[in-house]
């Protein structure tokens, strides 16, 4: 299904840029924009589209007010932020006011494209960098704010809430608890007291968010649990340290084995005494044999040929991409600039390989798994 998508800031350039971004989302269509609220919510309620961009020159004004009277058009539109500072207290602002989506507006196109997804089908997003700090001033950073639901709510209520979490209307939380509907409105009347919350709309949108936030968590434990290592090929001293960094401040607790040539790489996946890496991040150009050329030799090798390798390069040529494809590899990331960058990539690899479902570990010749 199409996703039809109004934009609403006052930069053209801005718009131009949005624009650029979504030409590759194939289920995406922009299809009006606006540099004043005045037009803006004209063009909205003419398009009649499922997401509403708002971008930064709004939020620096009185975006609660924009929000709400988009929220009074019908079919009423997603409203995902697009902000030029991220900040808890902003986006808890623009939450409340009925938005369902907060990110940066420097955010990269695949990103973009996500969050526009998710706000189409109600979901709310927040930028990762904000996502923890939100949820800790929602739950207790101001006065009256929503307490911790696990501490406050009853079983039943805490069912309730997390059903809400998910998307669910009351009728279909009434079917999948097997109570009435009326009963549900009751559980969530009584969830908004103990929490702190003051409308419907409010409870929505932070239990999506806790809901979120919890899977989210669940996802990261379950990618420590692997008690494999990473193998990280990389000779720059700098990426090793926003690596090592990045996996840290996830609080993960995998071990990050780093060997600096390829040379180095090799050796320590034939040792029979070493533990075999569930996930291999590897260079492309280092000193001596290059990324390449080790993948060319573990794929050679009938005890590592089905080995995860992701590749984290600097390289952005299609000819790097198209040759590392060939080879097998199971992601091709480009190395962020900034630290920060480091970590939502990681915590997105991270994400992914808890659900992911690596190939068996081929038997040696005499009968026996390699370590």
């Amino acid at each position: 299904m199409i996703i039809r998508v109004f934009i609403m800031e006052e930069q053209s350039i801005t718009r131009a840029g949005l624009r650029s971004h979504l030409e590759g989302a194939t289920d995406v269509d922009v299809i009006g924009e606006a540099a004043d609220a005045v037009s803006g919510l004209r063009g909205v309620n003419n398009a009649k589209p499922a997401v509403v961009l708002l971008g930064s020159s709004f939020c620096r004004q009185e975006s609660d007010q924009v929000i709400r009277k988009l929220l009074d058009i019908t079919p009423q539109p997603g409203v995902l932020i697009l902000a030029d500072h991220e900040d808890a207290r902003s986006a808890e602002r623009s939450l409340k006011a009925g938005a369902l989506g907060y990110v940066s507006n420097g955010i990269e196109a695949p990103a973009l494209a996500s969050a526009i997804r998710q706000v189409a089908r109600q979901q709310v997003v927040v930028s990762p960098e904000i996502k923890d700090a939100l949820l800790q001033r929602l739950s207790s950073g101001t006065p009256g704010a929503p307490k911790d639901p696990s501490q406050v709510l009853s079983q039943r209520e805490m069912e309730v809430f997390v059903f809400t979490g998910k998307g669910l209307e009351a009728k279909e939380i009434a079917g999948e608890l097997s109570i009435s509907p009326r009963t549900v409105d009751v559980h969530r009347a009584n969830i908004r007291y103990k929490l702190g919350i003051q409308g419907a709309h409010e409870l929505m949108r932070y239990a999506m968010l806790w809901e979120q936030h919890r899977q989210h968590a669940e996802r990261v434990l379950a990618f420590e649990r692997n008690a494999s290592p990473v193998l990280l090929v990389e000779d720059d001293e700098v990426d090793i340290l926003n690596v090592d960094r990045a996996l840290k401040e996830l609080g993960s607790k995998v071990k990050l084995v780093v060997k600096r040539t390829a040379e180095e790489a090799l050796k320590y996946l034939r040792a029979s005494d070493n533990p075999r890496p569930g996930l291999i991040l590897l260079d492309i150009k280092m000193p001596g044999m290059n990324g390449r050329e080790f993948l060319t030799e573990v794929r050679k090798d009938s005890g590592l040929r089905t080995m995860p390798v992701v590749v984290l390069t600097s390289s952005k040529l299609d000819e790097d991409k198209h040759r590392m494809h060939a080879l097998g590899i199971t992601g091709y990331l480009t190395k962020p600039a900034t630290s920060a960058e480091f970590v939502e990539r990681l915590d997105l690899l991270a994400q992914y390989w808890s659900v992911n479902e690596p190939p068996p570990i081929p038997p040696t010749k005499g009968g026996a798994h390699p370590r």
